[in-house]
């Protein structure tokens, strides 16, 4: 018989302490779960036309919106797409208060096409302008698009539960406002619109999560958003970009490795956050995994999926997600605990299991 997980110490305990959060329907964590309580949408057309003429339907936030950025960065002619997730990153990191000492940043990125400026070069220029201090030399990069911000947390729990460090930055940050890249993934029907429903609306966010032990929360008197319980990562050998075969066992294995690390205590998942955006392959994988972890889950748990209101933002939906379910679990609308996972195009797959403090 295998052996029962037992609880957890405060040192072992991952947990949640500040969250800050930036969308097309919110410019901080509130409003944007507010906005996706409410099931308000973003989506409005744009200027830009698509191959058959017509505009293009979006989620972005107004320019107005976004910091203004001089100085050296503009200096040094950062491109649009790198320029707006500098904007974008900084409004989430500035609802972060009260953090002095420099901090490790684990960042999760677009996947191999991001901007041409390359993620060493845009953490630099975010360090200078980042409210919260941080430590680039231990700070890390995944570039795995929607799993990669998943995969960033699943990174620093181990750091933290191994005390390779007390405090962390966990994070992620995308746009698909870049007309090349809508271009481009017009030109490969990803993009909804009346010509082609299986498709997705794009969209733009950031989130930022500042994560430390129970121990180290206690220490410093800071009130407890949520739990870390478990994260796993995994792989889709027959991603939408592979001849593998599909066989939807990427994403089966990743919550079966995730629930396998759970302790036996948790109750079920009742309510599960999902990076899927409207395209049916997406709404294929669930399905093949919810039926091979049928066990694991609570048959009436609420499925969400936020892309309904501010589109597929990229990597930035593994950390949003995550302080979606973090406050709405605080607020007590959202019945933990909460399983969010991420899935990228390219076959990368991630999955964390939050639960309420009283639950740990």
């Amino acid at each position: 018989m295998a052996e029962k997980h037992k609880k957890p110490t405060g040192e072992e305990t991952v947990v949640i302490v500040r969250t800050g959060l930036t969308t097309a329907v919110g410019l901080d964590g509130l409003q944007t779960c507010a906005s996706v309580r409410a099931g308000i949408s973003g989506f409005y057309e744009q200027e830009w036309m698509d191959k058959v003429a017509q505009p293009f339907v979006a989620a972005f936030l107004p320019d107005d919106c976004l910091p203004p950025i001089s100085g050296p960065d503009q200096a040094e002619a950062l491109d649009d797409r790198a320029f707006r997730m500098l904007g974008l990153a900084q409004m989430a990191l500035e609802q972060i208060q009260g953090i002095e000492e420099a901090v490790p940043l684990m960042l999760g990125w677009p996947e191999e096409g991001g901007p041409p400026c390359g993620s060493g070069s845009w953490l630099a220029r975010l360090s200078d302008r980042s409210p919260v201090p941080i430590d680039t030399v231990h700070s890390r990069v995944f570039e795995a698009g929607r799993s990669s911000g998943l995969t960033a947390l699943h990174h620093a729990c181990k750091l933290l539960r191994a005390g390779q460090a007390e405090l962390m930055l966990v994070g992620a940050v995308d746009t698909y406002k870049d007309l090349m890249l809508m271009g481009r993934l017009d030109r490969a029907a990803r993009i909804k619109s009346p010509a082609n429903l299986d498709g997705f609306i794009p969209g733009e966010g950031a989130g930022f999560l500042l994560v430390t032990t129970l121990k180290v929360a206690l220490a410093r008197q800071w009130p407890v958003l949520c739990t870390v319980a478990s994260s796993a990562v995994g792989f889709e050998a027959g991603h939408l970009f592979s001849e593998t075969p599909y066989r939807g066992e990427g994403l089966a294995s990743t919550f079966d490795a995730l629930f396998d690390d759970a302790a036996d205590y948790l109750p079920h998942p009742r309510c599960v956050f999902s990076s899927m955006n409207g395209e049916y392959y997406w709404a294929k994988e669930w399905g093949v995994a919810a039926v091979r972890c049928h066990d694991h889950l609570d048959p009436e748990a609420r499925f969400e999926h936020p892309a309904d209101c501010f589109g597929d933002i990229g990597a930035a939906c593994g950390p949003c997600m995550i302080a979606l379910a973090a406050i709405g679990m605080q607020k007590g609308y959202l019945p933990g605990p909460a399983l969010v996972y991420g899935a990228s195009d390219g076959g990368e797959r991630a999955a964390v299991l939050v639960a309420r403090p009283e639950e740990r």
